[in-house]
Parts: structure tokens; C-alpha cells; sequence
């Protein structure tokens, strides 16, 4: 991946553009993607991180160090335009961003594997401890409904296969990312997700923030990859 990813946290002289590709921040899903992110943006600001959230395909996407893409963002599109994903994918990484599929949909799969070769990165929110293990095709798209079916024959009436991922490199892209246990579950925790984009940036992360129960806050860090 190397300079892709744009700068090291080390040289504070440069600084890193990471643009983020989403869908409107309406379920909880997407709250806990974007949460660590606009919450602390000013810290990631101070280490020269400058984060911008886009809801659509704006001309101006790709004109950064890194994309990341909400997998919720192309959501029932998968069924329809695959190709056309696929295409506007590797469009973007052709502009020139280290490109994140962020995949936060339950479980270890399935992969999508038609994007593998044209992203830099596939982030999904847990993974197989063996990566290894995603050179096997398992029924069901799932290695625990791969082992009911072989154990006692249990089938489904749509079977589902999961495609191996053969190719060490591209087994290499994916990693572990935060998931949707950062979003804020309390009672008032939907109510302030929806003032995002009518209220400032500001307003929102101040009133998440002091909105978390005390635990929550106290062992909420990031990391910069």
C-alpha cells in the first residue's frame, strides 16, 4: 500500500485528505460507521486528517489521499449494476485515492470478491481469525452454515456458495475496521444521529459525545492505520 495511504501520523509537516462515500446517516449501521469519524474529527484534524463526508458521486470524490466506501452506500444496487459498482470503483481509484471498501454488514461474509482488484483495502467489520480460510468455498456464504450443512444436511431452498479468494494479495487486503457498536444506543441516540447534515458538524459530535454514558466515552479511541 505504502505512500497510497498518504502520509505517516509520524510527519505532522503533510497532512492527508479522506473523503468518505455514504449513505444518509438514517440506521444505526451507518451511525456507527461515520461516528469515529465526525466525533473526533478536530483530533484527527490536529494530526493533519481532514475528513469530508460525501452522500453522493461528486466530481470532487476521488480528488484525495484516501476513499473510503460504506458497502451500504451501492445497498440494493448490487442486485441490478454489479458491473457498473465495479466500474465506478476502479473510476475512482484511477483518479488517483487509496481506495476502502467498507463492508459493515454482519459477520465474517461473505466477501464481495468482484471488488478485490480494484480497491486497495476491504475493511469489514469482523473477519476470520485465518484468512486462509477465505480460500474455501463454504454453503450458506458462511463457514457456521457450511458446517450445519455438512453435519447434518441442512440445505437451503436459494443455495448460496461463497467465492474463494485464491490470490495471497488480495486475501491480504482485508482487514479488521471499527463497526456499528460505536454508534450510540440510548435513548436519545437516534434522535441527535439525525441532525447531521441540518445542524453543524459542531453541534452534532459535541452532543454525541456528552450524549455516551460515561464507559462508553472512556474507552472510545481510533487508531490512524
Amino acid at each position: 500500500m505504502g505512500e497510497r495511504l498518504g502520509p505517516k501520523a509520524s510527519d505532522m509537516t503533510r497532512t492527508m485528505s479522506v473523503h468518505v462515500l455514504t449513505n444518509p446517516m438514517t440506521t444505526q449501521n451507518v451511525r456507527g460507521f461515520l461516528t469515529p469519524l465526525l466525533l473526533y474529527r478536530s483530533q484527527l484534524r490536529a494530526l493533519g486528517i481532514y475528513v469530508r463526508v460525501f452522500t453522493h458521486e461528486d466530481p470532487a470524490i476521488a480528488e484525495c489521499d484516501a476513499l473510503l466506501v460504506n458497502a451500504k452506500y451501492y445497498g440494493e444496487r448490487w442486485n441490478v449494476d454489479p458491473v457498473g459498482i465495479v466500474e465506478a470503483l476502479d473510476r475512482f481509484r484511477n483518479q488517483g485515492p487509496a481506495v476502502f471498501y467498507c463492508d459493515n454488514y454482519d459477520s465474517t461474509a461473505p466477501i464481495r470478491t468482484e471488488v478485490l482488484p480494484v480497491i486497495d483495502v476491504y475493511f469489514k467489520n469482523m473477519l476470520l481469525k485465518d484468512r486462509d480460510q477465505y480460500q474455501n468455498a463454504y454453503y450458506g456464504g458462511r463457514i457456521h452454515t457450511d458446517y450445519y450443512h455438512r453435519l447434518d444436511g441442512t440445505t437451503d431452498s436459494t443455495p448460496q456458495i461463497s467465492q474463494q479468494i485464491t490470490a495471497p494479495e488480495e486475501r491480504a487486503k482485508l482487514q479488521v475496521s471499527w463497526n456499528f457498536g460505536l454508534a450510540h444506543y440510548g435513548l436519545v441516540g437516534s434522535r441527535i444521529a439525525q441532525l447531521y447534515g441540518t445542524l453543524p458538524t459542531l453541534f452534532f459530535s459535541v452532543h454525541l459525545f456528552i450524549s455516551l454514558p460515561p464507559i462508553r466515552r472512556a474507552h472510545m479511541t481510533y487508531r490512524v492505520v
